[in-house]
Formats: structure tokens, C-alpha cells, sequence
């Protein structure tokens, strides 16, 4: 259920921060969700490995972390939706 939720909400956000959803469907009881493909390693990849990071790096990727959540923010004040 909260996955199904993450599809919901994944179709009702259209932000350059969040990545875009594409398609989702279940086979075989598992719910696969089809999202644009981001290139580079995941933040959590990159946490897990500790290794160190520049600031501007770091200042980047705080940057677009707060704007997706502002992005958010706006959309779950207007109420997101069921497509």
C-alpha cells in the first residue's frame, strides 16, 4: 500500500528535482515503478561509501534537495491528487 502511494504521489509531481515517472505495473505480487534514469550514483551509495565530498558538491546537492522539498511542499498544500 505505501508503494502504491509512491506512485501516486510520483504521478501528480512534475518538478526537474523529482525524478519523472514513467509507467508502473505489478506482476507476480511485486509493484515495479518505471522513473527516468539519473545518472551518476545515488546519494545513498555515496553516504554508505563515506567518502569525501567537495563543497560545491555538497552545496549543490543540498541546493536541489531544498527545492524539491519546497516543489513538494507546494504540491501537498494544494492537495496532490489521484491521476
Amino acid at each position: 500500500e505505501r508503494a502504491l502511494e509512491e506512485v501516486f504521489v510520483l504521478v501528480a509531481i512534475q518538478s526537474p528535482f523529482i525524478v519523472r515517472y514513467y509507467h508502473s505495473f505489478i506482476q507476480e505480487c511485486h509493484l515495479y515503478i518505471l522513473t527516468e534514469f539519473c545518472e551518476g550514483e545515488s546519494l545513498d551509495r555515496r553516504v554508505e561509501d563515506r567518502r569525501p565530498c567537495c563543497e560545491q558538491y555538497l552545496l549543490r546537492l543540498l541546493w536541489d534537495m531544498a527545492r524539491a522539498l519546497v516543489h513538494l511542499r507546494r504540491a501537498s498544500s494544494r492537495g496532490l491528487r489521484r491521476a
